[in-house]
């Protein structure tokens, strides 16, 4: 077997891999040459002036001209293309897809999941098995197929995506820009700048949750629409179930930087809780302990084997926040998110994750949504509304 094989090429490249057993990874680069590593005897590589074709029975790793056109019909495992100028077409791929910093690009078929990011041009693709990330793509977007959750983030002028659980949206509409949302699931949605936009929200399960600079608005409807200045832009969103809507000025309600994958899953629930630590959360966190003493009991009853691994987390991280929380905790009677939650004794930020599942328990109406919206509003270290303010000032005459 051969470390590689290396053979001059023409920037104008066009590669065809006809079949890979494995895992195939393709890198562009500023040479005029194509190499392939660590290929196997009875690999196939047949290079007819500029058009180059491969079959490979394992894994495949080839390097290639930055401005060569990608064509594949099959691979059996998971797929990466990278540093790529030209088309990128993809016929099937049994396993997930990494495209990084890619040329217009076409995927029919992802048994696995979708991470697209810095795509110059349209992507479409038609079906995607398991979850999908999709990150500054410059042209339009057409991915009506995504069986479990979506990650839109930054992206063009033209989108039509489904998925058959939750949706993350983030985005800037831009000027004309025509964005058509379906979800199985949740959806949670969060505008930058809307200056100019109609937003058209549907909720199968009737509970709309909206906030904006001039308020925010619990909705129990299935259909809400909004204008925000000329309406020149437009926004869809079809959700199986609750829809969480923001657009505010200076407003950072939520960060999706993280790839979630969106099923009932705490993994990833104290991700990055060093860096987020802050004076809020001695403002809010009486008001916090005494929402999650009640919830508390119910997360714990859920079994996930990833709070096991969530706490074991926390305890890491609790040497590490403990001189920033010294001389705070004396305040506090109530206990901690953390304590309510069985992992500790450290006040935890919130994050996606427990937004999710705050909002699902609406959902399965084990929470009423005005107890949903005081919940999250401590959590993101917001005064909680005067409704919530006003029931508990009630209870405490009563009693």
């Amino acid at each position: 077997m051969n470390e590689r094989i290396e053979m001059d090429a023409g920037a104008d490249l066009k590669i065809t891999v006809e079949r890979v057993g494995g895992s195939l990874q393709v890198k562009g680069w500023e040479r005029d040459i194509w190499r392939v590593e660590r290929p196997h005897d009875k690999d196939s590589f047949i290079q007819n002036k500029n058009q180059l074709s491969i079959r490979a029975h394992g894994d495949c790793i080839l390097r290639v001209p930055s401005e060569s056109q990608l064509t594949v019909n099959r691979v059996g495992g998971n797929a990466n293309v990278f540093d790529l100028e030209g088309e990128v077409a993809i016929e099937s791929v049994g396993g997930s897809v990494n495209l990084r910093r890619v040329g217009p690009s076409r995927i029919e078929h992802i048994g696995g999941h979708l991470d697209a990011r810095d795509v110059d041009g349209d992507l479409t693709v038609v079906t995607v098995s398991g979850n999908a990330t999709l990150r500054e793509i410059e042209g339009n977007i057409n991915a009506p197929n995504i069986g479990a959750s979506l990650n839109l983030r930054e992206a063009g002028a033209v989108v039509t995506a489904g998925a058959g659980g939750n949706a993350n949206l983030r985005n800037d509409l831009m000027p004309g820009a025509r964005h058509s949302i379906r979800c199985g699931g949740n959806a949670y949605c969060q505008l930058e700048s809307p200056a100019n936009a109609e937003v058209s929200l549907e909720s199968g399960s009737g509970n709309i949750l909206v906030i904006t600079n001039e308020g925010s608005q619990d909705l129990q409807s299935h259909k809400h629409t909004l204008q925000f200045g000329n309406g020149d832009a437009r926004l869809a969103i079809v959700a199986g179930g609750h829809i969480d809507f923001r657009s505010r000025e200076g407003g950072d309600d939520f960060d999706f930087d993280l790839d979630l994958d969106l099923g009932e899953n705490f993994e990833n629930l104290v991700e990055g809780i060093t860096d987020q630590v802050s004076s809020q959360m001695e403002a809010q966190l009486e008001s916090l302990n005494e929402q999650l003493e009640s919830l508390g009991e119910q997360f714990k009853a859920t079994g996930n084997r990833a709070m096991h691994q969530a706490q074991r987390r926390v305890e890491a991280a609790q040497g590490r926040i403990e001189h920033r929380l010294q001389g705070k905790r004396h305040k506090h009677s109530g206990r901690s998110f953390a304590a309510a939650f069985g992992l500790g004794n450290a006040p935890e930020p919130v994050s996606d994750e427990e937004r999710m599942k705050v909002l699902e328990m609406v959902q399965e109406k084990k929470i009423s949504v005005e107890e949903a919206e005081s919940l999250l509003a401590t959590l993101e270290g917001r005064e909680p509304p005067k409704r919530a303010e006003k029931d508990s000032s009630a209870k405490e005459s009563e009693s």
